[in-house]
């Protein structure tokens, strides 16, 4: 080891001391000023400061303290009306828990605005968008909230804007799925989503109308015809 690397090892010792000591002497020149201000000296200011031992949280680009990185993480989903619990990552992929932060619903059979809380529904697991090409599931266990106008008092679970009952995808996940099959197969986005083949064509079910809603259609500009042959050989067309 030569002397200048030796030097430069002391140096990050100094400012990445795990024992709380905070000596500031030899920051290296990357280093903005002095991250430690004026707390060398006192261990329970130190502490206070550094709630994981030997990691400075003190820089702007490396911010550890409390709900930052879940504020990032709900930044990142840009999903409405959720808070992030916690995130984990395991041999499936990446599990982000949430929870809802809308207040309410419309009951089932009324549709009226119903506030009664009444616990919460099954847990679901949605997948997601994939994140540093790992796949990525939401966790969330919807509320539900009883109604109060109706006979029997009857319960409805909440309905968010971001997915849909009874669906295993995100619609921001089915909508990028959708985007992939532009030149390409059923198969194709298959393999490259490692998803059934049977969950692409669920998305395709659920997503592309198959039948014109003429109440919706206004005018029609152009209207392409094309000639069939209703028997075989020439000169019979229908």
């Amino acid at each position: 080891m030569t002397a200048d690397s030796l030097k430069g090892e002391q140096s990050m010792k100094a400012v990445y001391n795990t024992d709380h000591s905070c000596e500031p002497e030899g920051l290296p020149s990357y280093f903005p000023g002095n991250p430690f201000g004026n707390i060398a000296g006192s261990r329970e200011k130190c502490e206070a400061r550094y709630p994981c031992p030997g990691v400075p949280v003190s820089f702007p680009w490396y911010d550890i303290s409390p709900g930052s990185s879940n504020a990032l993480t709900e930044a990142l989903l840009n999903i409405p009306d959720i808070a992030v619990g916690k995130t984990e990552i395991n041999d499936e992929g990446v599990i982000i828990t949430v929870r809802s932060t809308a207040e309410g619903t419309r009951c089932h059979k009324c549709g009226q605005e119903i506030s009664r809380p009444y616990g919460h529904g099954r847990e679901i697991l949605l997948r997601h968008l994939s994140v540093f090409g790992r796949k990525t599931y939401i966790r969330i266990c919807p509320p539900r909230y009883q109604c109060v106008h109706c006979e029997g008092c009857p319960v409805t679970t909440q309905k968010a804007s971001w997915y849909e009952q009874r669906s295993p995808h995100t619609t921001a996940y089915e909508n990028h799925v959708l985007l992939r099959l532009i030149g390409g197969t059923v198969a194709d986005v298959s393999i490259g989503e490692h998803l059934g083949y049977e969950a692409v064509m669920g998305i395709i079910d659920r997503r592309i109308d198959t039948k014109v809603n003429w109440a919706e259609t206004e005018n029609i500009d152009t209207l392409g015809t094309d000639e069939i042959s209703l028997k075989k050989g020439h000169k019979n067309f229908g």
